[in-house]
């Protein structure tokens, strides 16, 4: 029974020596907290981020964060301010303000100071006047002299009231497309919705370049936007050159009915400033 307890004792010092030696397994804990996940586009979203600073680091550690928001396909924002909550770039309707509070009892409990540091505080209010219909992932990145440290929060969603699509039918041809090895203004589209059903919607992209032939077809997954100024449906499909296919998950297709423009924004593909020649019911 003796040997046991000296065992137990040494045990207990032992670990308790390996964390006074190695310190906190981590050197900032961020937190993201969304107040209003579900909003309609126009109002605002309130994000709380926070930063947590254990015995040892500075604020002065923290080179920047990143508030990070991924949206309906291509549709990305990356917040990237300072410690200090100066916008740096990349923040579309984004106001940051920050609080430093003091705080303590953070840490492991054995009384050894951890958590005894600070606590950054960011009020973040976005204004979704500009963002796209749609479900966005969350994210706060922090980059700091020796690591970075993330920490996802959860999604949100942004609604928005929109006209029927049904029954459009439009043609295109020109523009600008640029893929691998292909740049190219030889290029035509056509894009249907029946009547009944818009996420029935289909479409074909072509484009030639010398030998090589670009085919794009694609589905009509959503309309995230309709109004008489413009319309944005995200799309899915696959292309192929040759016997080469590629599959894309989620592309967003611009229509811009006042400069009969078109334009579709994909994970590796670019189509800018296609001429609109038939537009019906769009």
């Amino acid at each position: 029974m003796a040997q046991t307890k000296v065992i137990s004792a040494f045990l207990t010092l032992f670990i308790l020596g390996i964390l006074v030696v190695s310190g906190p397994a981590n050197a900032f804990i961020l937190g993201l907290v969304i107040l209003d996940s579900d909003v309609n586009r126009g109002e605002l979203i309130y994000f709380n981020a926070d930063v947590e600073l254990e015995e040892g680091e500075n604020i002065e550690d923290i080179n920047y964060l990143i508030l990070s928001l991924n949206g309906p396909g291509n549709f990305d924002v990356e917040c990237k301010f300072s410690r200090a909550g100066e916008i740096i770039s990349g923040c579309l309707g984004m106001n940051i303000s920050k609080t430093e509070l003091n705080e303590s009892d953070f840490g492991y409990g054995y009384g050894y100071g951890y958590g005894t540091g600070r606590k950054l505080l960011y009020n973040i209010t976005l204004d979704t006047t500009s963002y796209l219909a749609g479900r966005y992932s969350t994210e706060l990145k922090l980059a700091s002299e020796e690591r970075e440290t993330n920490k996802r929060g959860e999604d949100l969603r942004i609604s928005s009231e929109i006209t029927s699509l049904e029954g459009c039918s439009l043609r295109g041809k020109d523009g600008n497309l640029t893929f691998d090895s292909i740049t190219s203004t030889n290029n035509r589209i056509n894009l249907h919705v029946p009547l009944r059903n818009a996420a029935s919607g289909e479409g074909t992209l072509t484009s030639q370049q010398g030998n090589e032939r670009f085919v794009y077809r694609f589905k009509v997954i959503d309309v995230l936007e309709n109004d008489e100024q413009k319309a944005v449906l995200l799309v899915s499909g696959d292309a192929r050159i040759g016997r080469e296919r590629f599959f894309f998950n989620e592309s967003l297709v611009y229509i811009d009915k006042i400069g009969n423009k078109l334009r579709i924004d994909a994970f590796s593909f670019e189509l800018e400033s296609m001429n609109i020649i038939f537009m019906r019911n769009c």
